[in-house]
């Protein structure tokens, strides 16, 4: 992955970081600092299935996501705005990974 940042840092910021894992929403500064606190860069609720999923079997797995707001933070961008960007930085990051994959 730190290839694929590199080869990426003129279009896009990207951060290697821990995923949390949890069943609710995290909506204020208190439960975002006791979850920094656990290591976590990001709490997701459907990242850490895949990678769950993907130790099972033995297999690696990358975890691509776009950050929309912080825990207790107010979202600057509508759904639409929202949908826009990931789709955007997703194909940016899809067609780098494939050419460095071996």
């Amino acid at each position: 992955m730190e290839h694929l940042r590199d080869r990426m840092a003129d279009k896009l910021t990207i951060r290697l970081g821990s995923v949390l894992s949890g069943d609710v929403f995290i909506n204020c500064q208190d439960a975002r600092a006791r979850l920094k606190a656990l290591g976590g860069d990001i709490v997701d609720m459907e990242s850490t299935a895949v990678l769950e999923v993907a130790h099972r079997f033995g297999k690696g797995a990358y975890i691509i996501r776009t950050i929309s707001d912080g825990a207790g933070d107010d979202s600057h961008l509508s759904y639409a705005e929202m949908v826009a960007m990931v789709a955007h930085n997703s194909a940016l990051c899809v067609e780098d990974l494939l050419r460095i994959m071996p």
